[in-house]
């Protein structure tokens, strides 16, 4: 298998009709979260400022979390019970963990604990006590999932909600907004950092770290095609389409990667791996997986999961 020190993701998906990351709550109206962007104008070439419907990094994250738990689980992978239940401290708050706490294990153990938990290990954590400040950052850096300008719009439709204790008052008006459109995907992974504590420089066995690996592609693939985010009780978005690129690199330099924002960005990708590999004598030193359809992303991450292992940093030695 191929070392992978850090995998890119490029993609553009239609999602219709969702609400999957809303603003706030304002009066009888909830509105959904838009942000501004700078893009190209097309015509001569120039910068214009536009307000675009977005999906956060931290609302990606959590649907990617709860795709990776589900994943983990099928795949037998180590995964705590705070973590499947949804709790933001995940292997903290697990009591076999607090337990552990209390024999004053150093602070390298306590890090080796953590990475027990898959979820922990790829998605991190931070306590929230004063007597004891640790933190494990994610692995993943996710961007906000945005919506290109010519084709994502929002509407506000109403409805009208009963007050529940008397029927007998007219029904409320309520507001809600509704999105559709192409959005811009973007994420860049340490893969070397599965399994690794970045205290001790160490990777603690054992740890599957291939599993790892596997499940994170899986749940990445599953987070574009299935993002159960904000209001999907009923807004469940119709996913009509989906296509990108991974970039997988065996070296210590970044994979590529390039803004979907960009109408070219495959393109540019593609020509920034292929300069790129000539920092070695090996020109597949990073590779490239296109799709086009959701079924050639899964068939990509797949094919990454079993041709590709975590890559190790240097210095590190097993304990």
């Amino acid at each position: 298998m191929k070392p992978a020190y850090s995998i890119s993701f490029m993609a553009r998906a239609t999602y219709n009709l969702h609400a999957l990351n809303n603003e706030k709550t304002d009066g009888n109206s909830t509105l959904i979260r838009n942000v501004g962007i700078v893009v190209p104008n097309s015509d001569d070439n120039r910068k214009e400022y536009e307000i675009v419907n977005a999906i956060s990094g931290n609302m990606f994250r959590h649907i990617f979390s709860s795709h990776l738990v589900n994943v983990a689980r099928d795949m037998g992978l180590q995964i705590s019970r705070p973590a499947i239940d949804g709790h933001p401290q995940r292997i903290w708050a697990d009591l076999e963990f607090q337990d552990f706490l209390k024999g004053s294990p150093s602070i390298d153990e306590i890090y080796d604990k953590l990475l027990t938990c898959t979820l922990t290990d790829i998605c991190g954590m931070a306590t929230l006590e004063e007597e004891i400040q640790v933190t494990r950052h994610s692995l993943l850096h996710m961007g906000w999932v945005t919506g290109l300008p010519e084709i994502t719009k929002s509407t506000l439709h109403q409805f009208l909600r009963a007050r529940p204790k008397d029927r007998s008052i007219k029904p409320m008006p309520f507001s809600k907004g509704t999105a559709s459109g192409i959005y811009a995907i973007e994420l860049h992974a340490e893969i070397p950092r599965i399994g690794y504590n970045d205290k001790a420089q160490t990777y603690p066995a054992p740890i599957d770290r291939q599993g790892r690996l596997r499940a994170l592609l899986v749940a990445l693939a599953y987070s574009v095609l299935q993002p159960l985010g904000a209001s999907i009780a009923s807004q469940l978005p119709h996913v009509l389409g989906v296509e990108g690129l991974f970039v997988v690199s065996s070296l210590y330099a970044k994979a590529p990667l390039v803004s979907p924002l960009n109408v070219d960005y495959r393109i540019r990708a593609e020509k920034q791996r292929e300069l790129l590999s000539q920092i070695s004598d090996n020109p597949d030193s990073m590779m490239s997986f296109r799709f086009d359809t959701g079924e050639e992303l899964l068939e990509s991450a797949f094919e990454i999961a079993n041709n590709f292992e975590p890559a190790e940093y240097y210095h590190d030695t097993h304990s």
